[in-house]
């Protein structure tokens, strides 16, 4: 199953933690915050343990957000299968964008 994390701020993952992580989701990464008044986000594929560390130390360790480490059931490994997917205001003149993170199946597909 995916692994969902919603995080306070100060939040410090260990490296053998991380490694963990991958080792049962390595099928993509992806994290959400807010900062400075703006909606982020970052979305990676690691090749390997050590890259899924950087990817921690640099966007997800120490940050409030909310962050999905991927194991694929359907679909292919790329980055348009990480969460978080694009809701609306991305492209568009939006005040308030949104992003969604989920753990299960959605059956309508990326683009519904």
């Amino acid at each position: 199953m995916c692994l969902l994390a919603v995080q306070p701020k100060g939040t410090i993952w260990s490296d053998e933690l991380i490694a963990d992580f991958y080792t049962r989701n390595r099928d993509g990464i992806g994290v959400m915050w807010a900062q400075d008044g703006y909606l982020h986000y970052e979305k990676y594929l690691p090749q390997n343990v050590l890259d899924v560390i950087d990817f921690f130390k640099a966007h997800i360790n120490g940050k409030a957000c909310a962050w999905h480490a991927r194991m694929r059931t359907h679909g292919d490994i790329d980055e348009s299968n990480c969460h978080p997917y694009e809701v609306f205001g991305f492209t568009e003149e939006h005040e308030m964008p949104l992003l969604m993170m989920h753990n299960g199946v959605l059956h309508t597909g990326n683009a519904a």
